[in-house]
Protein backbone atom coordinates (compact mmCIF):
# COMPACT_ATOMS: atom_id res chain seq x y z
CA UNK A 1 0.00 0.00 0.00
CA UNK A 2 1.29 3.44 -0.89
CA UNK A 3 1.38 6.36 1.51
CA UNK A 4 0.84 8.94 -1.22
CA UNK A 5 -2.41 10.82 -0.93
CA UNK A 6 -5.01 10.02 -3.54
CA UNK A 7 -6.95 13.11 -4.54
CA UNK A 8 -10.25 13.25 -6.38
CA UNK A 9 -10.55 16.37 -8.54
CA UNK A 10 -13.96 17.31 -9.93
CA UNK A 11 -14.33 20.10 -12.46
CA UNK A 12 -16.56 20.36 -15.50
CA UNK A 13 -13.82 22.25 -17.39
CA UNK A 14 -11.22 19.90 -18.90
CA UNK A 15 -8.53 22.59 -18.86
CA UNK A 16 -8.91 23.21 -15.12
CA UNK A 17 -8.94 19.49 -14.40
CA UNK A 18 -5.74 19.09 -16.39
CA UNK A 19 -4.06 21.99 -14.60
CA UNK A 20 -4.92 20.57 -11.17
CA UNK A 21 -3.81 17.11 -12.26
CA UNK A 22 -0.44 18.43 -13.43
CA UNK A 23 0.20 20.55 -10.33
CA UNK A 24 -0.71 17.78 -7.89
CA UNK A 25 0.90 14.92 -9.83
CA UNK A 26 4.15 16.88 -10.02
CA UNK A 27 4.10 17.00 -6.21
CA UNK A 28 3.78 13.21 -6.03
CA UNK A 29 0.05 12.92 -5.37
CA UNK A 30 -2.07 10.31 -7.11
CA UNK A 31 -4.84 12.21 -8.87
CA UNK A 32 -8.14 11.06 -10.34
CA UNK A 33 -9.84 13.77 -12.39
CA UNK A 34 -13.51 13.52 -13.28
CA UNK A 35 -15.64 16.04 -15.12
CA UNK A 36 -19.03 15.05 -13.76
CA UNK A 37 -20.02 15.19 -10.06
CA UNK A 38 -22.24 12.10 -10.41
CA UNK A 39 -19.20 10.16 -11.64
CA UNK A 40 -17.26 11.55 -8.67
CA UNK A 41 -19.82 10.07 -6.27
CA UNK A 42 -19.41 6.73 -8.03
CA UNK A 43 -15.63 6.89 -7.50
CA UNK A 44 -16.16 7.76 -3.83
CA UNK A 45 -18.34 4.69 -3.41
CA UNK A 46 -15.59 2.42 -4.79
CA UNK A 47 -12.24 3.94 -3.83
CA UNK A 48 -10.54 5.65 -0.91
CA UNK A 49 -9.48 9.27 -1.39
CA UNK A 50 -7.53 11.47 1.01
CA UNK A 51 -9.04 14.68 -0.37
CA UNK A 52 -11.81 15.95 -2.64
CA UNK A 53 -11.19 19.11 -4.65
CA UNK A 54 -14.27 20.34 -6.48
CA UNK A 55 -15.28 23.24 -8.64
CA UNK A 56 -18.18 25.16 -7.15
CA UNK A 57 -20.19 25.85 -10.31
CA UNK A 58 -20.99 22.81 -12.43
CA UNK A 59 -24.08 22.15 -14.55
CA UNK A 60 -25.12 18.75 -13.17
CA UNK A 61 -24.64 19.49 -9.45
CA UNK A 62 -22.85 22.33 -7.71
CA UNK A 63 -19.80 21.76 -5.55
CA UNK A 64 -21.68 22.43 -2.31
CA UNK A 65 -24.18 19.66 -3.08
CA UNK A 66 -21.34 17.36 -4.14
CA UNK A 67 -19.56 17.97 -0.82
CA UNK A 68 -22.82 17.38 1.08
CA UNK A 69 -23.34 14.04 -0.68
CA UNK A 70 -19.68 13.05 -0.42
CA UNK A 71 -19.74 13.73 3.32
CA UNK A 72 -22.83 11.54 3.56
CA UNK A 73 -20.74 8.70 2.13
CA UNK A 74 -17.38 9.49 3.77
CA UNK A 75 -17.98 11.84 6.74
CA UNK A 76 -14.29 12.41 7.48
CA UNK A 77 -13.31 13.27 3.86
CA UNK A 78 -11.51 16.64 3.70
CA UNK A 79 -12.95 18.82 0.94
CA UNK A 80 -11.78 21.93 -0.91
CA UNK A 81 -13.97 24.10 -3.13
CA UNK A 82 -12.58 26.11 -6.04
CA UNK A 83 -14.48 28.92 -7.74
CA UNK A 84 -14.06 31.77 -10.16
CA UNK A 85 -17.34 33.31 -9.01
CA UNK A 86 -17.41 33.41 -5.21
CA UNK A 87 -20.57 34.42 -3.39
CA UNK A 88 -21.20 35.05 0.27
CA UNK A 89 -23.88 32.34 0.24
CA UNK A 90 -21.57 29.66 -1.16
CA UNK A 91 -18.79 30.65 1.23
CA UNK A 92 -21.16 30.42 4.20
CA UNK A 93 -22.48 27.04 3.08
CA UNK A 94 -18.92 25.81 2.57
CA UNK A 95 -18.11 26.82 6.16
CA UNK A 96 -21.21 25.05 7.44
CA UNK A 97 -20.12 21.87 5.66
CA UNK A 98 -16.64 22.10 7.15
CA UNK A 99 -14.87 22.65 3.85
CA UNK A 100 -11.13 22.86 4.50
CA UNK A 101 -10.52 25.70 2.04
CA UNK A 102 -12.43 27.90 -0.41
CA UNK A 103 -9.96 28.76 -3.17
CA UNK A 104 -10.45 31.39 -5.84
CA UNK A 105 -9.58 31.10 -9.53
CA UNK A 106 -7.11 31.84 -10.91
CA UNK A 107 -5.48 29.46 -8.46
CA UNK A 108 -2.55 30.44 -6.33
CA UNK A 109 -0.46 27.28 -6.69
CA UNK A 110 1.35 27.85 -3.40
CA UNK A 111 -1.90 28.19 -1.49
CA UNK A 112 -3.33 25.11 -3.22
CA UNK A 113 -0.30 23.01 -2.29
CA UNK A 114 -0.24 24.32 1.28
CA UNK A 115 -3.91 23.37 1.61
CA UNK A 116 -3.35 19.89 0.21
CA UNK A 117 -0.40 19.24 2.53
Amino acid sequence: MTDRKQILVVDDEMEMGSVLDEILSNEGYRVQVVYDPVEALDYLSREHFSLLISDLHMPQMDGVELVRRARGMVPELPCVLVTGEPTAESAIEALRLGVKEYLLKPLDTGRLLATVK
